[in-house]
């Protein structure tokens, strides 16, 4: 199967997540699908950049210091909505219990750490078109 070519959308991307070899991988997954993001390093960052509302997507790291993604979504939720920035959850915690959440909070979408070429583009796909 043909991956979609998400390069022609031209997609604002913002990555969240504490972890920088975490952020250098997402980074380059992204950059193999022919896209480019900005990266923050919190969720009280993420909200800050967010706040510009120039991004289409945010993949968002769930537990992280300062302020974690349920709280950074809901912060931007509230800022942003409607309208704003497609939120996707990026976790390595896939129980059911995280998925509810997250899916109550108002995420977009769900991508389990170690996030996977596929899975990214595929739930990339579906939020980007």
């Amino acid at each position: 199967m043909t991956q979609p070519d998400l390069s022609a959308l031209n997609p604002r991307i913002l990555v969240a997540d504490d972890e920088p070899i975490n952020l250098k991988v997402m980074q380059r997954l992204l950059k193999h699908c022919g896209l480019n993001c900005e990266v923050a390093s919190d969720g009280a960052e993420c909200v800050a950049k967010a706040e510009s509302g120039e991004y289409d997507v945010i993949l968002m790291d769930i537990n992280m210091p300062n302020m974690d993604g349920i709280d950074a979504t809901r912060e931007i939720s509230r800022m942003l909505a409607p309208g704003g920035p497609k939120i996707i959850a990026v976790t390595a915690s896939v129980s059911n219990m995280q998925k509810k959440e997250c899916d109550d909070v108002g995420f977009a979408g769900f991508i389990p750490k170690p996030v996977r070429i596929n899975t990214l583009v595929e739930v990339l796909s579906e939020n980007l078109h």
